[in-house]
């Protein structure tokens, strides 16, 4: 696969010098995986997958080779304890992918005699985490059954490219620039802002706000951490009960529990504001149909919810879910892909850091709500039982990442966070806020009128 990278791509591309961006997903299992099936279906499964095999080439504007790109590396490690898997995890969403030597992929199986953990690690500038979900999928097929055979995918781009047009005008939205033009653009743009800052703006904004002048030294990436929870079968059953008995789903009930738990954290009385960035998946809206290909097929839309003590959680959820239902429609798709275009013009320069402060000034919390929905996966390969499954991934400027889904019955929330943004203790008050939440607005007695009355306040360090 030699393309250019499309506009999400290079955004993506541009966001990863604040934080590492690798969607991470695991199985946990009972009983140990061949390596050699291991081995053999991971060969198996790039073989499949164009976008598995490449690497990106740094220019003006950037581009996808597969020339010259090591085959997708397996890492086994020995299993020192069954909480093994976290230090692992932890390691892999710190740890940036060699995105100029690829490939883009990487695997880890952590092993001993009684369980193991197979995680599969990809870079968001060509993977959305249901693409990894795909891969990690089809790898659990073929060590189950090696002669499997899967059809080979044909080379794409990611959304932008299969949204419908209008021709010309597209959507009414005006005519969009071809990409390679857009590209060349963007990087002009920020190359003329990059000397702005440098001869005039920074000296003005050091003077307006009180601060040095001189170009701060770079950063490396900030630092990510993880607090995972998770409901069993009775509590996910009841939760799903609960959300279909008021005509909502489990995607809406979360993004209110989590804004309230993130406005309240500090206390039950507080209210405020709370923006979500909630990625929905968008194959089914694209032509011709992506099917299961690993791509970027999700685009993520900011919702912002007024949450307080007077608040209705079901009026809330109710709210969200209209939001949602808005949001997965080509006509708001044909926008943001506008969106994207500006935001490619400033990303990475001074103008892309002062929207981010001015966005979380009159917010009173960031956070993304990344729901996978009921995950399909075999419950067994080669012999050895698929326990549980997990999803974890981080960007920039948010106070954490949730990527949740069920599998077997079982919720499972785990909480992405930075210090550079919130302290992980607090993320920790959150998640245990949320499950009260979530408990309440399960039971009729607790939650009659709409509004939640639960259990006892989590501790905040």
């Amino acid at each position: 696969m030699n393309r250019y990278l499309t506009t999400s791509e290079r955004v993506f591309l541009a966001m990863a010098e604040q934080v590492v961006m690798n969607p991470v997903v695991m199985v946990r299992c009972r009983g140990v995986l061949p390596v050699e099936r291991v081995e053999h279906a991971i060969r198996t499964v790039a073989a499949r997958h164009p976008a598995l095999g490449v690497r990106v080439v740094r220019e003006a504007q950037p581009w996808f080779s597969d020339r010259d790109v090591p085959p997708v590396p397996l890492r086994v490690v020995d299993r020192a304890s069954p909480e093994h898997w976290r230090e692992i995890v932890r390691h892999e969403l710190n740890e940036p992918l060699p995105i100029e030597q690829g490939p883009l992929i990487r695997f880890v199986l952590v092993r001993d005699e009684q369980a193991c953990e197979l995680i599969c690690t990809t870079d968001h500038v060509n993977a959305d985490g249901r693409s990894g979900l795909f891969v990690l999928r089809d790898v659990l097929r073929v060590i189950d059954d090696p002669q499997l055979r899967l059809v080979p995918l044909r080379e794409r781009t990611c959304f932008d490219d299969y949204l419908e047009s209008r021709g010309v005008w597209d959507l009414a939205w005006g005519p969009r620039m071809p990409d390679a033009l857009r590209g060349l653009l963007a990087d002009h743009a920020r190359t003329l802002l990059g000397g702005l800052q440098r001869h005039g703006l920074g000296q003005l904004r050091a003077r307006a706000l009180g601060i040095p002048s001189e170009a701060p030294e770079p950063v490396p990436p900030a630092p990510i951490e993880f607090v995972d929870r998770r409901l069993d079968v009775a509590r996910t059953a009841a939760l799903t009960d609960a959300c279909r008995a008021h005509d909502n789903t489990v995607l809406c009930a979360l993004v209110i529990a989590c804004a309230d738990a993130l406005a309240t954290v500090d206390g039950r009385g507080a209210r405020g504001l709370i923006g979500c960035v909630t990625p929905i998946d968008i194959r089914s809206l694209l032509r011709p149909s992506v099917g299961d290909d690993f791509g970027i097929y999700a685009w993520a839309p900011t919702t912002v919810h007024p949450v307080g003590p007077r608040a209705n959680f079901w009026d809330l959820a109710r709210r969200t879910q209209r939001l949602v239902k808005a949001y997965r429609s080509v006509p708001a798709l044909a926008g943001m892909r506008r969106l994207l275009d500006l935001m490619e013009l400033t990303e990475g320069t001074p103008l892309a850091r002062l929207y981010d402060r001015a966005t979380r000034s009159w917010l009173d919390g960031m956070m993304v709500v990344s729901n996978l929905g009921r995950v399909s996966l075999p419950t067994e390969a080669a012999g050895v039982e698929v326990e549980s499954f997990g999803f974890y991934a981080m960007i920039p400027n948010v106070d954490f990442v949730l990527g949740v889904q069920s599998f077997r019955g079982v919720l499972e929330m785990n909480y992405c966070c930075s210090p550079n943004w919130m302290r992980r203790s607090v993320v920790e008050g959150v998640a245990d806020r949320v499950e009260a939440i979530l408990a309440a607005a399960s039971d009729p007695a607790a939650c009659g009128d709409g509004r939640l009355r639960y259990g006892r306040e989590p501790a905040i360090s």
